[in-house]
């Protein structure tokens, strides 16, 4: 497990700095965002979108959150077979303890893609910062978007 400050680049930019040992965010760069997020509080029945202060963050930022994904997702036999190629969308909430939970896909491709990205983005169960909304963490609600693409 990691320990002390680590600092996060995306493309030699500082992204983010993170504090291991106080499992604390120390700074992040608001422009690095590439997924929808927002907080939800369920009230009765409706479904009320809250401002947030920040969303919820993949520790090192989506350009980790991204690698992540290309490294482990692995390209279906059936789907590579058959040409299945598109985008993937899995949501899920992070609650206030910056866990990922109610993991869903949203737009299916087939040929087991579908599962395979839902396997490695629950994979990242753990890896999260809350969302925080007037300097409390929040749960809050996001958008993971997996490419299949065949190589040309």
């Amino acid at each position: 497990m990691p320990v002390d400050e680590w600092k996060y680049f995306n493309a030699g930019k500082l992204a983010m700095v993170y504090d291991f040992s106080k499992n604390e965010l120390v700074s992040f760069n608001s422009n690095d965002s590439l997924i929808s997020a927002f907080s939800i509080n369920v009230n009765g029945q409706d479904t009320i979108k809250t401002p947030i202060d920040h969303p919820a963050m993949y520790i090192g930022g989506d350009y980790y959150l991204l690698e992540y994904l290309k490294t482990n997702i692995e390209y279906p036999f059936y789907a590579r077979e058959n040409n299945i190629q598109g985008n993937i969308y899995i949501g899920f909430t992070v609650d206030s303890t910056g866990t990922a939970i109610n993991h869903r896909v949203l737009r299916e491709i087939g040929g087991g893609c579908d599962q395979e990205a839902m396997l490695v983005v629950r994979e990242t169960t753990n890896n999260w910062i809350p969302a925080i909304s007037n300097g409390k963490p929040v749960n809050s609600y996001l958008t993971v978007p997996v490419s299949f693409r065949m190589a040309k």
